[in-house]
């Protein structure tokens, strides 16, 4: 493992010299208010609103421009702000998703790794070189965007190991240079087995920068990033655009159409491997989770989805096992794996475990948990 030394010192900004580039209450032209300042460098902050339901990335025009010229983001995603002679661009996303330093992240499932790796791997289809050691984590974007500071080179499989480790594990802080690609698929699944999570060895039906619009139409020149759920009724994948794509096993698709929990709208059929497979684009503002390897930060409306969704589908398929269902919150439902498997306190004991263990947008949302959710169901 290399060495080296950083000199602190250089990245200190005194008190007196640290001034915010937007002030708190500050009202942006679509009426988000800013709130308080969560993170800051000499070249980005990130704030959150003042009503706690977006995150707000506000950077200044050479940073930006860095990263539109490396194809990672659009200048158009962002928003442009004046204030007293400086120009800014503000990048608003969901507090269910995260923007993060990516030192400041930890993954708690195999979701959230995968998630994670999805940005590491969108980057890197357009950025090889950068160090993403100070990289600003967008998980709603799938991508990770570098910041061009003076600190340490640290390479990419030391890093997703950081974000795995807990509280009490030292950083990894692996200098040597990756060679090829330092993160695959593969290797991720191998990194996570060895720090406890358990993966399907079922193969992806695609790969990495695999084009999207050979097999369904949600973006031009979008591109596979990584499997994020895979099983065997079916795979769901991480994009370079605003859509996951969710690939079902025929059989299982057509056991969910005959329960109304789907409809045909919006599904293609697809040939792979000389087996019909039935694809769905899913927006990536909304929760897409296995309801045992949860990602997606809730707060009190999206609880209230929730329930709304187990409710439904229990009404649309009353025996069936909602523990390990599919909830996909676009549609409103939970797709089972099991249709003929349900206890009586089955749904009681799932919500208990979302109420308890989230994940949540906030952690102090759990402040506003009651008992009210649970007599809802």
């Amino acid at each position: 493992m290399a060495e080296y030394i950083v000199d602190e010192i250089k990245f200190v900004i005194h008190d007196e010299e640290q001034t915010s580039f937007l002030p708190q209450g500050y009202k942006l032209f679509n009426g988000v208010r800013v709130g308080e300042l969560e993170d800051s460098s000499e070249y980005w902050e990130l704030y959150l609103s003042s009503e706690d339901e977006y995150n707000l990335l506000v950077v200044k025009e050479e940073l930006l421009a860095k990263w539109v010229d490396s194809k990672l983001c659009s200048k158009d995603e962002f928003m442009q702000v004046c204030l007293q002679g400086s120009t800014y661009f503000v990048l608003i996303t969901p507090l269910a998703s995260k923007t993060v330093r990516l030192t400041n992240f930890r993954a708690k499932n195999s979701r959230q790794a995968l998630e994670l790796f999805s940005a590491f791997s969108h980057t890197r289809l357009f950025d090889q070189d950068s160090n993403l050691r100070d990289a600003i984590y967008v998980s709603s974007k799938s991508v990770l965007l570098p910041t061009y500071s003076l600190v340490g080179y640290v390479n990419d499989v030391a890093l997703f190991k950081n974000a795995l480790r807990d509280a009490n594990t030292p950083e990894i802080l692996d200098s040597t240079k990756d060679k090829g690609f330092g993160l695959n698929y593969f290797s991720v699944r191998s990194i996570l087995q060895e720090y406890g999570h358990k993966l399907s060895f079922t193969e992806p039906l695609f790969t990495t920068g695999e084009l999207i619009e050979d097999f369904v139409q949600i973006g031009e020149n979008a591109l596979i990033t990584s499997p994020l759920l895979i099983n065997e009724q079916y795979q769901l994948f991480d994009t370079t655009c605003d859509k996951y794509v969710l690939v079902m096993d025929r059989l299982w698709c057509e056991a969910l159409l005959s329960t109304s929990l789907l409809s045909q709208i919006g599904l293609n059929s697809l040939p792979i491997d000389g087996r019909k497979y039935y694809v769905l684009a899913l927006d990536k503002s909304k929760a897409l989770d296995q309801l045992n390897n949860r990602a997606f930060g809730l707060d009190k409306y999206s609880l209230f989805d929730l329930i709304a969704a187990i409710r439904h589908t229990r009404a649309l398929v009353p025996q069936c096992s909602m523990l390990d269902g599919l909830y996909v919150q676009e549609l409103g439902v939970v797709l089972p794996l099991t249709f003929t498997k349900h206890e009586k306190t089955e749904d009681v004991q799932l919500m208990r475990d979302v109420l308890v263990n989230g994940p949540f947008a906030l952690s102090n949302q759990l402040d506003e948990i009651n008992q009210i959710y649970l007599d809802s169901l």
